[in-house]
């Protein structure tokens, strides 16, 4: 049976037998809660019939809000992740994000936006505008390393492998951070909370490019 509408051709679809043809329907399809073949002339309709529209929508708000319950849940797990691994750079080597005893932290507001509270000035940042940060004090290496972070947060995109080195000895002698033998924890502590890529990840990751 060819189906039209006022947009032209819209649908082909073979009518069974079981189902009424109507000539004043023309869409047929399954409803989507009780599985009832039936007929109607709205495009987006889904259901056979008020009933069945509310259950269905119910059962949608159900899913949605536990997708965001879980995507909430994840998402507090990797800020605690993020704040587990600035301790460990504000406590060793230079100690950035580190100042009298405070330690910056990240954090996400109720609508998902991610904050900085710089350690220095103890200021609230928010780090989702493009270009400089009123009132963050870190230089260019750590606010792209922030960057990264709340991406990871937001999106649970993880880091390059060798954001946190080993550098190459042309790079600042190969300490680009001027951390020395402490940036290793600072890497373990990162391939631990799962914020770095590992190295066969990446490489499984260029062999599907190519």
């Amino acid at each position: 049976m060819v189906a039209y509408s006022s947009y032209g051709l819209a649908q082909f679809c073979d009518v069974p037998s079981r189902a009424k043809k109507n000539k004043e329907y023309k869409y047929y399809r399954n409803c989507v809660e009780c599985d009832v073949y039936f007929g109607t002339n709205r495009i987006n309709k889904m259901t056979c019939s008020d009933d069945c529209s509310i259950d269905w929508m119910s059962k949608q708000g159900v899913r949605k809000t536990q997708k965001k319950k879980l995507m909430n849940i994840e998402r507090a797990q990797r800020v605690e992740n993020v704040n587990k691994l600035i301790e460990v750079i504000a406590t060793c080597g230079r100690k950035f994000f580190g100042h009298e005893g405070r330690v910056s932290k990240m954090e996400v507001d109720v609508r998902g936006r991610v904050w900085f509270t710089d350690a220095y000035n103890n200021k609230r940042i928010y780090i989702h505008n493009q270009g400089r940060w009123r009132g963050f004090t870190g230089g260019g290496t750590l606010k792209s390393l922030v960057e990264s972070l709340k991406n990871y947060i937001s999106h649970n995109k993880q880091l390059w492998p060798l954001a946190f080195g080993p550098w190459k000895q042309c790079v600042c002698d190969g300490d680009l951070w001027g951390y020395g033998d402490d940036m290793d924890k600072v890497r373990k502590a990162a391939f631990d909370l799962g914020i770095i890529k590992e190295i066969g990840t990446l490489k499984e990751d260029n062999d599907g490019d190519t």
